[in-house]
């Protein structure tokens, strides 16, 4: 139903990551929350919505019919849900052995994950902005 280039879509999915990370790091404010935080339902639509639009383009590379691509993206969607739900027991697991161990309290163990995907999604962002605009 929607057609839109793969460049841009890659672009905007890394560069949703990168928002994400940025957002993670800045601290609690009641007075000033983030954007995340003022419009979760608008920033958790916005990106399944741009992340099923790059799975949709790669399922249709891969040469999926028009017709059968609803159907793989809802499975996809089940898919995503129940490791999430596997992902995050695991981690909260993982988490509650930590708290046990002092050294993990520390504010810069904490940030380190968020500054990695960061750094990951710059990359991504870069290289992708790079290729669109060579290729569009």
């Amino acid at each position: 139903m929607v057609h839109i280039p793969e460049p841009p879509v890659e672009t905007g999915i890394a560069l949703s990551i990168l928002f994400l990370c940025y957002e993670l790091t800045r601290p609690y404010d009641k007075q000033h929350p983030t954007l995340s935080r003022k419009f979760p339902w608008l920033i958790s639509f916005s990106f399944g919505l741009l992340h099923g639009l790059g799975f949709a383009s790669a399922l249709k590379e891969v040469g999926l019919s028009q017709t059968s691509i609803p159907l793989a993206l809802a499975c996809f969607n089940i898919g995503v849900e129940i490791g999430q739900l596997i992902f995050l027991s695991f981690l909260i697991v993982l988490l509650k052995l930590c708290a046990k161990v002092p050294v993990f309290h520390h504010k810069l163990f904490q940030k380190v994950p968020l500054y990695t995907m960061g750094i990951m999604a710059s990359f991504w962002f870069i290289q992708r902005a790079y290729i669109m605009f060579h290729v569009l």
